[in-house]
């Protein structure tokens, strides 16, 4: 099952101002509607959808730093996980 990460903010936030913040840490910014969650939080409070891709399984939400996913490193670990299984 995949997981989505989703935000709610006040409803005096600005979307237009706090999308390039949040695509500067690469994160999405989309408005999305979900009655029970709307039943839950205060009235005229924006909930918004904070994934970019198809989900965010795997996600370090709540980490202080990401693990280092350039190509190479990822790469490297591959190798290594690969040369244990034979």
């Amino acid at each position: 099952m995949c997981h989505d990460i989703t935000a709610t903010l006040p409803q005096t936030a600005d979307l237009a101002v706090l999308m390039p913040l949040f695509k500067a840490h690469h994160m999405g910014c989309e408005p999305i509607a979900n009655p029970h969650v709307a039943a839950q939080i205060p009235r005229g409070d924006k909930y918004i959808l904070t994934t970019r891709g198809y989900c965010d399984c795997g996600t370090v939400l709540g980490s202080l730093h990401r693990a280092d996913t350039s190509k190479e490193n990822n790469l490297d670990r591959q190798t290594k996980k690969l040369r244990k299984q034979g």
